[in-house]
C-alpha cells in the first residue's frame, strides 16, 4: 500500500465526531485533508445498525447542548432533542416489555429493576461485575464505554481511510 498523505494539506486521525468536525472546517477553509480511522465506516462510536428493520442507536448517547462550539455548528432546534431514561426496555417471551435502570441514575427504577423476573438476581449481579473494573487505586472502579482506541501511528499504515472533500 502506498502512503498518499504527504500529497494532503492535512491529515486528520480519527473519524468520529470531532475529527469529521475538524475536517470538515478545514476543508471548507480550502485545505486539502485526509481522514484516516481504524473502523470500516466514519462516526467513531456513533453508530446506527438495523436489524430486523429496527434502528438501533450505539455509542454517543449525550449531547451537551451548552457548548459554544456545538451551537455554532448545529442547528439544535432542527434536532428535536427529547430527554430520554437511560436503561433498557426488553420485550420477553411472555410478550411483556421488561424495563431496566440504573437505580443510581432514576431512583424510580431500583424496585422493577431488582423484581423484575425476566432475568435472575444471579445474572444481575454478573452485569454489575463485568461492567465495573476495579483499579489499583484504593476506592476508584472504572465503568468504561468501549474497546481501547487504536495508536494513532497505527492509523497511519493502515487500509482503513475515509476521504472529505
Amino acid at each position: 500500500m502506498t502512503d498518499h498523505s504527504a500529497d494532503h494539506d492535512v491529515v486528520v486521525v480519527g473519524a468520529g465526531l470531532a475529527g469529521l468536525r475538524a475536517a470538515a472546517v478545514l476543508a471548507r477553509r480550502g485545505l486539502d485533508v485526509r481522514v484516516l480511522d481504524a473502523a470500516d465506516r466514519p462516526g467513531g462510536r456513533v453508530a446506527t445498525d438495523v436489524v430486523d428493520g429496527f434502528r438501533l442507536d450505539r455509542g454517543f448517547q449525550v449531547l451537551n447542548t451548552v457548548y459554544p462550539a456545538l451551537r455554532a455548528a448545529v442547528d439544535l432546534a432542527q434536532l428535536r432533542l427529547r430527554a430520554f431514561v437511560p436503561g433498557a426496555a426488553i420485550r420477553g417471551d411472555d410478550g411483556q416489555l421488561h424495563t431496566f435502570g440504573n437505580p443510581l441514575r432514576r431512583p424510580t427504577l431500583a424496585w422493577p429493576t431488582v423484581t423484575d423476573g425476566l432475568f435472575g438476581l444471579l445474572d444481575k449481579g454478573r452485569l454489575v461485575d463485568d461492567v465495573i473494573q476495579e483499579t489499583q487505586v484504593p476506592n476508584l472502579s472504572l465503568i468504561l464505554s468501549g474497546p481501547t482506541p487504536p495508536n494513532p501511528s497505527e492509523l497511519l499504515g493502515s487500509d482503513r481511510r475515509c476521504k472529505i472533500n
